[in-house]
């Protein structure tokens, strides 16, 4: 496994970003780490992102192209909030929602315009509304965030 994959997606995205949002990364560099058995995913640190090593390292003689796909999603979803979360935060975690929907859209645009090849904007733009009504239809769903009754406050009940 590889990490001359995810070398040729962080600087591309992050062009991307800067163009999309006329707003220059503010940081001199931006590293990014594979973690062995890392629990989550990935995690959008301020100029160092954490990811699980299946997320950053791809190989192209033993992976997938669902794999790769993934890599420069997860990848793309993580600079995005470099400006969704860093540069500009939401005013409380109720709102959370919020930035990780834009980071997963912004992340969608990135990956079709670095790989229009894949036509991957109408497949993530149809898997993750398959992915909300199944969960919606759940009898455990819940709206993204309610009033806590016995403190009177917001508070996002998906963390």
């Amino acid at each position: 496994m590889s990490v001359d994959f995810a070398k040729q997606v962080g600087p591309k995205a992050l062009e991307y970003y800067e163009k999309f949002f006329d707003i220059k990364y503010p940081l001199p560099k931006q590293d990014m780490i594979a973690i062995p058995d890392f629990s989550a995913g990935a995690m959008e640190n301020w100029g160092l992102i954490t990811y699980r090593e299946a997320y950053l390292l791809y190989d192209p003689e033993v992976s997938s192209k669902t794999s790769q796909h993934s890599v420069a999603s997860v990848i793309a979803h993580e600079l995005a909030h470099q400006w969704f979360g860093n540069l500009v935060t939401m005013k409380w975690w109720t709102d959370l929602w919020l930035n990780e929907g834009f980071a997963t859209y912004m992340a969608s645009l990135a990956v079709e315009a670095l790989f229009p090849q894949w036509n991957s904007l109408q497949e993530e733009a149809a898997g993750n509304l398959l992915s909300v009504f199944s969960f919606d239809s759940l009898r455990t769903s819940h709206p993204v965030s309610s009033i806590n009754s016995k403190t009177n406050t917001f508070y996002p009940k998906y963390i």
